[in-house]
């Protein structure tokens, strides 16, 4: 059989819409553009912890999971606990020879066009390209967006909304017969780069994505087996992000302040409800979520978002009642993931004790955005299933809702009349700096991540005598540190001293003397320290593996292969029926 190709309207439409999506996806970035970088509530730690991550990479650790350049060198499992997935990529381009500050924005920007064209094709399995058109429009310049890159420097969390609607398009295509395993390999990836890149957005994501993936099963009267097989994709996403997920969560009992320093105070959940009034305000700000309504942040749905929904609401009231099911669905999450932000809702977070991870119920404004957007389609959509109660050609809809969302959504780019820019910041310089000093802090808002051995002593401690790598009663030459790695010659004149190395302790460390591995364990203060025998030695203390890390990777390794002995099956399958 020859290949069908493509109609030359179909290759312009297909242009047409990637070249829109790219020029939006330009004016949303736009902020990135000048010298330096902006300020946000999260600083410069964006910069921080890419530049710690590179640090690591450079000198060997390719997955790093310790950032040696933490708390002033001492160090911490950041990476072990916080999805590294942005600050990983912006990394490695930034190895790759890209300026680091230019490395971060790349990512930045193209997340919003990755997330833009994942509506388009999502949406597009069930509306006109018009339709699909104004949803991805509509996804792009959320206001919720910009509120999580320019006003709270959430790039973890940007990045993870980016990868939703691959998600949701997997979960429609493992019900079709003929792109079953293709639905499936996409639920398996989408999941686990949502997981990779922001684990809370996996958290909020799971309740609608199972919500969703019932509405489907049920309307495509799915029988137990295929529905079985349609989960399928979901065990692959768990196994393919096994090597970050299991240590995260089996490890967390080594950390001091976990749940504590995530859960309570300022970060608990009932400090953070949303209320009804301010998802409609158009109040633009940069301050913080406060208790109560005197927020210094938008918590918006976006006014273009919520006209274009009613509109599409009455669209729904004229669309054939076999086809209204989908755009139903898509409302009723919308409005159950609002329900979620606000106070009435605290019963569920009560009910469900992991809810309080969340920390900030406006974080469902995420999935809200996502099905409202997906919803307000509707009103573009030209097919023979839906009549428009706008009697315009839907072309001149889209076009006429995307010149709305540019005049709109232009005060949420203009940060830089808001913020101070750090101008002209040499990256060079800025490395070399903390490189030499290793001076980073903890590289977060609160202690989360910190081992719990470290003594509270330490914390309040002058940094500056943290400086030295090595101290010791032993005599120490030719120090080599290169990231989670030192090595050394030691002369101890006694036998079976105690050597201690400034750097917090954390399961994973190991010390060979000569070769031979020691027992690495953590001292009052919750420093390395291991027993050193009498005369010269050579001595190497690097942070590596344990048996729940490598269990991760077997699991993430198996998964890949099984992955694609199943994708090479069913290629040879297809192949041989054709023949």
């Amino acid at each position: 059989m020859k290949p069908v190709i493509p109609k030359v309207s179909d290759k312009l439409r297909l242009l047409l819409v990637l070249g829109t999506l790219f020029c939006l996806t330009l004016f949303a970035s736009s902020s990135l553009f000048p010298p330096g970088f902006f300020t946000s509530h999260e600083g410069t730690n964006p910069i921080q912890r890419a530049l710690a991550i590179t640090y690591e990479i450079k000198n060997g650790f390719y997955y790093p999971r310790w950032l040696s350049l933490s708390y002033y060198g001492m160090g911490s499992p950041f990476t072990n606990f916080y999805s590294p997935g942005f600050y990983l990529s912006a990394a490695y381009l930034h190895i790759m020879g890209v300026p680091l500050l230019t490395s971060i924005k790349l990512v930045c920007g193209s997340l919003f066009f990755i997330g833009a064209l994942g509506m388009f094709l999502w949406t597009r399995r069930f509306y006109s390209p018009s339709g699909a058109m104004l949803s991805s429009v509509l996804y792009l310049l959320a206001p919720y967006h910009f509120v999580n890159i320019y006003v709270r420097g959430a790039l973890s969390e940007f990045s993870a909304l980016a990868f939703l609607p691959f998600l949701f398009l997997g979960i429609d295509l493992s019900f079709t017969k003929s792109d079953k395993l293709a639905g499936n390999f996409l639920v398996a990836l989408s999941s686990a780069t949502i997981l990779f890149f922001h684990h809370l957005s996996a958290l909020l994501i799971t309740p609608f994505a199972a919500l969703y993936f019932l509405f489907r099963a049920f309307h495509m009267r799915a029988g137990l087996a295929t529905t079985l097989q349609s989960m399928f994709g979901v065990i692959l996403g768990a196994g393919l992000s096994a090597f970050y997920w299991l240590p995260a969560i089996f490890e967390r009992r080594y950390l001091k302040w976990f749940e504590e320093a995530l859960t309570t105070g300022y970060y608990s959940y009932s400090n953070h409800f949303v209320h009804v009034w301010q998802l409609i305000s158009t109040y633009w700000g940069f301050g913080g979520s406060n208790p109560g309504p005197s927020d210094g942040m938008s918590f918006q749905i976006g006014l273009i978002i919520l006209i274009v929904s009613i509109v599409a609401l009455f669209s729904l009231l004229h669309t054939k009642s076999g086809h209204r099911w989908h755009p139903t669905v898509l409302l009723f999450l919308s409005v159950f993931a609002l329900f979620l932000t606000t106070k009435s809702s605290s019963w569920l977070y009560s009910l469900f004790p992991w809810f309080s991870f969340i920390q900030f119920p406006w974080r469902f404004l995420g999935p809200a955005t996502l099905f409202l957007s997906a919803f307000a389609g509707l009103t573009a959509n030209d097919s023979d299933t839906t009549h428009s109660v706008i009697k315009v050609p839907p072309g001149v809809t889209v076009a006429f809702v995307i010149l709305l969302s540019l005049l709109f959504s232009a005060k949420y780019t203009a940060v830089g009349s808001h913020q101070t820019f750090l101008e002209k910041l040499n990256t060079s310089q800025a490395e070399k700096r903390i490189f030499n000093n290793r001076s980073l802090g903890n590289l977060c808002e609160k202690d989360e991540y910190l081992p719990r051995w470290v003594s509270d002593r330490i914390l309040v401690s002058d940094q500056s005598s943290f400086q030295d790598p090595v101290v010791a009663g032993t005599r120490v030459e030719n120090v080599l540190i290169t990231g989670a790695q030192i090595s050394f010659s030691a002369l101890s004149d006694n036998d079976n001293s105690s050597l201690t190395i400034p750097w917090f302790f954390f399961p994973g460390w190991q010390a060979q003397i000569n070769g031979k591995y020691v027992y690495v364990g953590p001292d009052r203060n919750g420093f390395l320290t291991f027993d050193i025998p009498k005369g010269r030695h050579s001595v190497v203390v690097r942070f590596g593996t344990t048996v729940v890390r490598t269990i991760a990777w077997y699991i993430t390794l198996a998964t890949i292969l099984v992955a694609i002995t199943l994708a090479l099956l069913c290629i040879f399958k297809a192949e041989k029926i054709k023949n």
